[in-house]
């Protein structure tokens, strides 16, 4: 939802061509840079996937040694600590173009410790795990409908705060393999289900549906059991045969329920993450370099609007100002526009206002 961006979020949720329209549509704040809008947008673009071309590649061959879906044989040596850093150093370059922002220690401890997971009681298990790290871009809100103990045939509709994108990237114990995992609209108390070292576990209303009915008919028994006790020793003992090979029966029950429980837990869990995957390992990098294709063309195109609109007076204090203040007034976004990311862009790919002078195809490396 665009009505809940951040003043803390640099992504801007537009796509690129809705953003060149507006402007273009906006002659009383833009004058003539309006109608060059769209066609440098255009140019803009071209040049901004030239320049992202040798990095995604880089990246692609980088991660080849840990990807857990390649399908080709290793042919050189295992990949080495210093391989992995530098695939990392070059991933975290592509988050932070596409306006990710990594999610601290603290933050993540937060989010796990308020996990609610569709209503899945899961478990971290930190033993299983190298590291892992989470990015997000964007915020929003979903509603969904939870049980309602006062009017149990009406749902209760509940407001949850959701990341629209999240990025996992991750090592486990004792594996060379690096997991990426990419991620939409997931409610923050989730996140704690799309950690690669998460397990389902069986709630308390799980345990008491489970466990619930073999102890009410192991209560019945021991009822018949001690009002039978004044009927003698014969009778009493053919109840306790009866009794243990009830108990039995009602054991093998109770161990299946429980099975069938958690197996359904675990379905419903595979099942929801599915539903909200993006993307998988080698096709995150491809995704990424996507959205920095789209964030690198808006943030340019507003850097060169308002360098036109303002003139002499062009600070890049002056445009960040400018470009969120037009953000708001337009569109109700609250965006903490990147404006020394937005004028690098310019800056490095020698990009002009004129869309007929094209920039050159420069090349960047990852920071």
């Amino acid at each position: 939802m665009a009505a809940a961006s951040r003043p803390d979020d640099r992504f801007i949720p537009l796509r690129r061509e809705d953003l060149a329209a507006a402007i273009a549509d906006d002659h009383t704040t833009f004058g003539d840079f309006a109608k060059r809008a769209a066609p440098l947008t255009e140019a803009v673009c071209r040049s901004i996937a030239r320049d992202l071309d040798d990095i995604e590649v880089t990246l692609e061959r980088q991660y080849a040694a840990f990807d857990p879906d390649r399908e080709t044989i290793q042919l050189k040596p295992d990949p080495q600590p210093a391989d992995a850093d530098e695939f990392l150093a070059g991933l975290e370059h592509l988050l932070d173009k596409a306006n990710f922002e990594r999610l601290s220690d603290p933050q993540v401890d937060e989010a796990v410790a308020a996990a609610n997971s569709q209503g899945l009681r899961v478990t971290v298990d930190p033993d299983a795990i190298e590291w892992v790290h989470l990015y997000v871009r964007g915020r929003g809100e979903i509603i969904r409908e939870r049980f309602n103990w006062r009017k149990p045939r009406t749902p209760r509709r509940v407001v949850f705060k959701t990341y629209s994108r999240l990025v996992v990237i991750a090592q486990l114990k004792d594996e060379p393999d690096i997991r990426l995992k990419l991620y939409r609209d997931i409610p923050i108390v989730d996140v704690e289900a799309l950690l690669p070292h998460a397990r389902v576990s069986m709630s308390r209303l799980d345990q008491v549906q489970v466990f619930g009915a073999s102890a009410g008919a192991l209560g019945g028994l021991g009822t018949k059991l001690f009002g039978a006790a004044a009927g003698g020793a014969l009778v009493v003992s053919s109840l306790l045969w009866a009794a243990v090979i009830a108990f039995g029966g009602l054991a093998f029950r109770s161990f299946m329920g429980w099975h069938r429980t958690k197996k359904k837990r675990d379905s419903q869990r595979t099942q929801h993450l599915f539903s909200q995957l993006v993307a998988s390992n080698a096709a995150v990098i491809h995704r990424l370099a996507f959205f920095v294709r789209q964030e690198d063309t808006k943030e340019a195109l507003l850097a060169l609007a308002f360098k036109a609109v303002l003139g002499e007076h062009a600070t890049p204090a002056a445009i960040d100002a400018a470009a969120e203040a037009w953000l708001r007034q337009r569109f109700g976004l609250h965006v903490n526009f990147d404006c020394p990311d937005a004028l690098a862009t310019v800056d490095r790919l020698s990009i002009t206002e004129s869309p007929a002078d094209e920039p050159s195809p420069a090349r960047a490396t990852p920071r």
